[in-house]
């Protein structure tokens, strides 16, 4: 059964912009109705459009962010510092890390709109200190691919992840991930190549870290 309610069961195509010109006249029907085509959809709690550039996706997450960040000023008489801070790590910043893997590599504007959401946080938390949502991000897609690496994962990143082996004993060797050859663009701001990049820069210790939980200790101090 196929629901072709408008929202329901829809079409929609991936691709760069030349080509997906070439398909715009593209028409689908099912038992002679047409099915809705469109060029974004929410899927998983993310906005997918058919560039995948993910911007709607950010600037929605974004603008809900932001919403509750002033909901939490007009609320902040109330509380003290601590449970400040916390109602911002419950209610705020998850809307942000939620799926933030998608898109690691923002452009200039998406940063300044995340550093802005942080100078108004720290200012409302009265906490100078609190972490950034951006190195809140890259934690959490360094802790991935670590999962990756161990194997503490869904079936389809086991093994997403190849260590970088060589015949000269360097203190590196076994301890960085291989870049996959790219050609476009477009899969340079994947996962796949942002991910390997991101464990690349991480310290030498914090990548020969043997126990997972001693890695994510360790993660919490580094600097992004």
């Amino acid at each position: 059964m196929i629901n072709l309610k408008k929202g329901k069961t829809e079409t929609i195509l991936f691709g760069t912009t030349p080509k997906l010109k070439k398909a715009e006249n593209l028409k689908l029907t099912y038992n002679g109705v047409g099915i809705n085509v469109t060029t974004e959809y929410k899927y998983l709690g993310s906005i997918v459009d058919s560039k995948l550039s993910l911007n709607k996706n950010f600037n929605s997450v974004y603008k809900k962010a932001s919403a509750r960040l002033r909901l939490l000023s007009a609320l902040r008489f109330q509380m003290d510092d601590l449970t400040t801070s916390r109602v911002y790590d419950t209610m705020v910043t998850p809307l942000i890390t939620f799926n933030s893997i998608i898109n690691l590599n923002l452009n200039l504007t998406q940063q300044s709109k995340l550093t802005s959401l942080d100078n108004r946080a720290r200012a409302i938390t009265n906490n100078a200190q609190l972490p950034s949502v951006r190195s809140k991000i890259l934690r959490n897609a360094c802790c991935i691919v670590r999962k990756s690496l161990d194997g503490n994962i869904c079936s389809n990143f086991v093994n997403y992840f190849g260590k970088l082996n060589h015949t000269k004993s360097t203190r590196n060797n076994g301890n960085l991930l291989k870049l996959p050859r790219i050609k476009l663009e477009l899969a340079r701001n994947g996962f796949f190549y942002m991910g390997a990049s991101i464990y690349n820069n991480l310290p030498l210790d914090v990548r020969q870290e043997s126990s997972y939980m001693n890695f994510k200790k360790k993660l919490k101090v580094c600097e992004f």
